[in-house]
């Protein structure tokens, strides 16, 4: 029987989480010099625990963020980085660059508390996010 292992990593403190704004595609700056040694750290972490069962693949979703993310475990792991559009995140449409407590306001909540209601104009519902995240990860 074949195993299949997968790891999900988040990316490390970005400028907008920093901020407190949402840092969807259009206004994600990358990570801190925090996030990069969060990554780092965690890519030693990784690379130490996997040697005898090493990874196989790789994928990042296309933000800035998650591009650095992918290329600090890439090196660390010696393994290609595959960009995946669906892994990108979610659609924040007019909340992108407005801080979170400005859309939590706004929505009665972060976009899990509503889950099948968009959290501002334009905007993906999370349970939406969360299905086109999983056919990408398919």
């Amino acid at each position: 029987m074949i195993t299949t292992e997968l790891v999900f990593v988040r990316h490390g403190e970005a400028h907008c989480n920093a901020n407190g704004v949402v840092g969807g595609p259009a206004t994600c700056t990358g990570l801190t010099n925090l996030g990069y040694h969060q990554v780092e750290q965690a890519a030693a972490r990784l690379a130490d625990e996997h040697r005898d069962r090493p990874f196989t693949a790789l994928y990042a979703g296309p933000r800035l963020r998650l591009w650095q993310t992918g290329e600090i475990l890439s090196q660390a792991l010696g393994l290609p980085m595959r960009t995946v559009p669906g892994l990108g995140g979610p659609i924040h449409g007019v909340a992108d660059g407005k801080s979170w407590t400005e859309v939590k306001t706004a929505a009665d909540g972060g976009p899990h508390a509503h889950p099948d209601r968009p959290w501002a104009d334009g905007s993906d519902t999370w349970n939406g996010y969360l299905q086109r995240a999983t056919e990408a990860a398919s």
